[in-house]
């Protein structure tokens, strides 16, 4: 299966402009299409970084290991700053419910 970065989504995809996001303290109630569309391409691009650190884990002692989990982490925590960067959290503290005000 290939994979069409870039592409335009079928129309069918797209219900609404504007999606409603879950309750997560510190993010924008709803996310553009636009917004969604990038984020939506780099979880395939993500993946297929992934895929191919899986054809590594499977060569075993023949490639260093270590690396490859090092590898996969940064891949992880790489793609989650992009993913924050459009998602654009408002701030990195929240009030909690013991805070007085």
């Amino acid at each position: 299966m290939a994979i069409v970065l870039g592409a335009e989504p079928a129309t069918e995809d797209i219900a609404m402009t504007d999606h409603k996001g879950l309750p997560v303290a510190g993010y924008q109630p709803t996310q553009s299409q636009s917004s969604v569309d990038i984020v939506n391409e780099g979880k395939q691009l993500e993946e297929m970084a992934l895929r191919f650190a899986d054809r590594l884990k499977s060569m075993g002692a023949a490639v260093d290991q270590r690396r490859v989990a090092i590898g996969v982490t940064d891949i992880e925590k790489g793609f989650m700053q992009l993913y924050k960067a459009v998602f654009a959290p408002t701030g990195s503290r929240i009030a909690l419910p013991t805070d007085s005000n």
